[in-house]
């Protein structure tokens, strides 16, 4: 069975002088094999969740991490302006149990991210819960506030 995985993700707290744009722009051309959606851009208003990454086949989970992280690195890290700065990147994939991170806040070290991520998305896709939040996100933007860009 193909292992399956939704990514929510938001740009956090942009105060750093960036366009947001710009990193779901990259996160959406870099995802190749997933269907992408965006908020309409007339219902973001600092939203919880702006950007999902509907995954329908998991390869390896820490090249996933890694490149959640290289879009943190690059993108919005060399715009903040202290290490108290909390703009960042908030990954969320079942945030009712913990699964959810926030690159720039929570971690800053790309190891101790790509372990924890890894770890904890690899025993998740094993469970049936990760099927039904899986199902629930397909529902959830396929709502009218959502457009799929691919």
């Amino acid at each position: 069975m193909d292992k399956q995985l939704a990514l929510k993700i938001s740009v956090a707290n942009p105060t750093c002088g960036f366009e947001v744009s710009e990193v779901y722009d990259e996160l959406e051309n870099e995802l190749l094999n997933a269907e992408v959606y965006r908020l309409e851009s007339t219902k973001v208003t600092f939203a919880a969740i702006e950007f999902v990454a509907i995954l329908g086949d998991v390869g390896s989970v820490a090249s996933i991490a890694a490149f959640l992280f290289y879009i943190y690195d690059t993108r919005i890290r060399p715009k903040k302006r202290n290490q108290k700065d909390t703009c960042g990147l908030y990954i969320a994939i079942d945030p009712e149990n913990g699964l959810q991170w926030w690159l720039g806040k929570d971690f800053l070290n790309k190891t101790e991210f790509i372990k924890d991520f890894t770890m904890k998305v690899e025993k998740y896709l094993n469970t049936d819960r990760s099927g039904t939040v899986y199902e629930q996100i397909k529902v959830e933007v396929s709502g009218k506030d959502w457009i799929r860009r691919k």
